[in-house]
C-alpha cells in the first residue's frame, strides 16, 4: 500500500504512530491497532484514524522524518505485519520455559523496532519478575540491548563507571567522584538519569551548572579532552532499546532485577567501560533491606560482567539514611560543590565519594587493596578534584568559575522545631522524600529539605531538626503539614511494641 506522508503531532500517545483517514482505511482493509511498517525501515507503526487526515495521506509524528530520511509529502510503501511469533515466546516465558539466544535476540529486536505494545513488554517484564531469568538469559538480554544500542568510541582508557540502583535521599556523589577519578588519569564517561522516585537525579542536580544534553560523538569529544563526562542519558542513547522497556516498567511497577542487571551492564558495555563499581544501599527503607540480598544481587552482577567482559565489583553501603544533608536537585548540587571546595559540609557523603573513588583506583590497579581511599583523599583535598570539574563544567558548556554560593535557593524556608528534649533514633527515608515532593522536588530544582541533625544526636527543646524549602508558600504549608503528620526524625523509644495479654 503506497501513501502520501505528512508530519502529525498527537500529544498524550506512543509517537510511533500512523494515522489514517477512516475511508482509506477501510479501502486497505485496515483496523486501527494494527502493525504496519515502510521496508526498508524496520520500524513498526501503529495504526489510527482521523478524519482530520487527508485520504491517501498518512501523518507520522516528526521525528520519524529525520530518521528514516523522509520529507514531507514523499510516498511510502507501508505493509501490514504480525508479531504473534515474539508474542508467543513471550507466552512461553510465563509457562515457564527458558529462552535461548535467538529467542531472546528476537524479543529485543522487536522492542527496538517498536513491535511491541506496552501490554506486551509489561507481560514480557511480569513473566521475568515471576519466573526470573537464568544467568545465561540474563547474559543473552544484555547482549542484545548492548547490540542495539549506541556506542561511546573512546580512544583512552582504562575506562571505568560506576552505579548506585538508587532510592537514597541525598546520594549525590557522582558530581565528586567523577572529578576525583579523571583527575587521577583515568576515564569516565558518567551517563546519569533524571529522578524516578527519589526527590532529585544526577541530572536533574548537574544540569544547574552545565548542560548535559549531547549526542555520542560529543559526549565522546568531552571525555577525550577532559577525562570525564556526566551527561543525560536519554539524549546521548547509550541503551535506548532497554529504556524503551523501563519506561514500561515504571509504570507497571516492576523492577525484575536480571533486567535491570542486563540494562545497566549493557549501558556500561556501550559507554566503553571496562571496569565497574555497583553501589548497593541496604537497610530500612532502602531498595535492599537485607545485606543477603544485597551479596546475592553483587554475585548476580559479578557473574553477568564477567560474561560480558567486565570487571565488576560491588559494595554494600548504608542505605537506612540519608547519606548527605541536603535534600532536592539544587541544594544536593550545591552540598557536593561544598565538598569539592572544602568547605564544611556532609562528613558522610565525602567519605562515602572517597571510599567508592578509592575502589576504583584498587581495581584498575592504581592503588594498592586499601590504599585507594588515602589517594582518593589527597586528589579532593589537594583541589585537584574542583579544578577538573571546571574543566568539565566548561567543556560541556557551563561557567567554570561558578561555586556552591551561585547555586539558586528557594524563597521559602520553614525550620521545623524540636518539642522536648531527646535523642535521634533514626531517620525516615522515605517521609524525608515525600516531604521533598511535596515542597515540589525535583520538578521544582530549588525545593528540598535540609537536615540539621543526624542519626544518635542528642537534641534540645528549640532545636532547629530540618529545614524545609519551597518556591510556593501553599507547597510550603503542605510539606509542613505533612512534616508534622508523618516526621522524618523518629526519636529514641525505650518501648518499641507493646504486646498486652491476649489470653481471654
Amino acid at each position: 500500500m503506497k501513501a502520501k506522508i505528512t508530519r502529525k503531532t498527537i500529544e498524550g500517545v506512543r509517537q510511533n504512530y500512523a494515522v489514517f483517514n477512516p475511508s482509506f482505511l477501510k479501502r486497505l482493509d485496515l483496523t486501527p491497532g494494527e502493525l504496519v511498517r515502510a521496508p526498508p525501515h524496520l520500524q513498526g507503526f501503529y495504526v489510527m484514524a482521523a478524519d482530520t487526515i487527508e485520504d491517501d495521506t498518512v501523518g507520522i509524528h516528526p521525528k520519524y522524518f529525520d530518521k528514516n530520511d523522509w520529507t514531507e509529502g514523499s510516498i511510502v510503501q507501508f505493509e501490514k505485519f504480525s508479531v504473534e511469533n515474539i508474542v508467543g515466546l513471550i507466552r512461553n516465558k510465563v509457562s515457564g520455559r527458558t529462552w535461548n539466544a535467538q529467542e531472546i535476540h528476537s524479543i529485543i529486536h522487536a522492542i527496538d523496532n517498536e513491535w511491541l505494545t506496552p501490554s506486551h513488554m509489561a507481560t514480557f517484564a511480569t513473566s521475568c519478575e515471576i519466573n526470573h531469568l537464568t544467568d545465561s538469559e540474563t547474559v543473552f538480554v544484555a547482549s542484545s540491548f548492548f547490540e542495539f544500542s549506541a556506542k561511546l568510541h573512546l580512544r583512552r582508557g582504562p575506562v571505568v563507571d560506576k552505579h548506585s540502583i538508587g532510592g537514597i535521599p541525598g546520594n549525590r556523589i557522582t558530581p565528586i567522584m567523577v572529578p576525583i577519578i579523571a583527575a587521577a588519569g583515568l576515564t569516565i564517561p558518567k551517563v546519569s538519569t533524571r529522578a524516578i522516585t527519589s526527590p532529585a537525579g544526577t541530572i536533574d542536580s548537574v544540569e544547574l551548572i552545565m548542560n548535559v544534553d549531547f549526542s555520542p560523538s560529543e559526549a565522546a569529544e568531552i571525555v577525550e579532552k577532559t577525562g570525564g563526562c556526566i551527561v543525560n542519558g536519554e539524549t546521548v542513547g547509550l541503551g535506548q532499546t532497554a529504556d524503551k522497556l523501563i519506561k514500561v516498567l515504571k509504570e507497571v511497577r516492576l523492577d525484575p532485577k536480571e533486567l535491570m542487571i542486563a540494562s545497566i551492564l549493557a549501558k556500561k558495555s556501550a559507554a566503553g567501560s571496562k571496569y565497574v563499581l555497583i553501589d548497593l544501599p541496604t537497610g530500612r527503607g532502602a531498595k535492599l533491606p537485607s545485606k543477603q540480598e544485597a551479596r546475592s544481587l553483587a554475585h548476580l552482577f559479578s557473574r553477568v560482567g564477567h560474561e560480558l567482559g567486565l570487571h565488576v565489583e560491588s559494595v554494600i553501603s548504608p542505605g537506612d539514611k540519608p547519606i548527605g544533608e541536603m535534600i532536592g536537585p539544587a541544594l544536593e548540587m550545591k552540598e557536593a560543590m561544598m565538598i569539592l571546595e572544602g568547605k564544611p559540609s556532609s562528613l558522610s557523603l565525602r567519605r562515602k565519594a572517597v571510599s567508592l573513588s578509592g575502589i576504583i583506583f584498587e581495581m584498575v590497579g592504581l592503588a594498592d587493596r586499601g590504599e585507594g581511599a588515602i589517594m582518593a583523599e589527597n586528589i579532593l583535598a589537594s583541589g585537584k578534584a574542583l579544578l577538573k570539574l571546571r574543566e568539565i563544567i566548561e567543556a560541556q558548556g557551563g561557567d567554570p568559575h561558578i561555586s556552591s554560593e551561585d547555586i539558586p535557593t528557594a524563597e521559602y524556608k520553614e525550620k521545623i522545631f524540636a518539642k522536648k528534649d531527646d535523642v535521634v533514633y533514626t531517620i525516615d527515608s522515605k517521609a524525608l522524600r515525600l516531604i521533598a515532593h511535596t515542597a515540589g522536588a525535583p520538578q521544582d530544582k530549588e525545593a528540598g529539605v535540609v537536615l540539621l541533625v543526624d542519626r544518635g544526636e542528642e537534641i534540645q527543646k528549640g532545636e532547629a531538626l530540618f529545614e524545609i524549602h519551597a518556591n510556593s508558600a501553599s507547597k510550603l504549608e503542605q510539606a509542613i503539614s505533612l512534616a508534622r503528620e508523618k516526621p522524618p526524625l523518629v526519636l529514641e523509644k525505650m518501648v518499641l511494641e507493646h504486646i498486652k495479654d491476649v489470653v481471654p
